[in-house]
């Protein structure tokens, strides 16, 4: 019988520390990252630049129902925000930026 035979096996793929999921979407300058433990999503913010920077931006998204984790890099200028999609909006997330004093921009 003609045909392509049995498919052939492949090699088992090894798995990481924490099973993780990636989609990877370049919006303006929005990174998105989905994951099992949510949605990952970096946000530019240009000024920051101090820990009271830091803590300020993280205690104003952390509050907010479906974040599970916010976290302000100094280095690069940006927040980076886990989240539950269906809980919390985009529009939300930059909303509590901006209202803690800091702008959020797309290039």
């Amino acid at each position: 019988m003609w045909g392509p035979g049995p498919l052939p096996r492949l090699p088992r793929a090894t798995e990481p520390d924490h099973a993780e999921l990636h989609c990877l979407s370049f919006l303006t300058s929005l990174y998105i990252e989905v994951s099992l433990e949510g949605m990952e999503q970096t946000f530019s913010v240009p000024d920051v630049h101090c820990g009271h920077c830091k803590s300020t931006i993280e205690g104003a998204l952390e509050p907010l129902e479906g974040v599970k984790r916010a976290a302000v890099d100094l280095d690069v200028r940006a927040v980076t925000v886990v989240y539950e999609p269906g809980a919390v909006a985009q529009e939300e997330l930059i909303r509590a930026i901006e209202d803690s004093g800091y702008r959020v921009v797309s290039s």
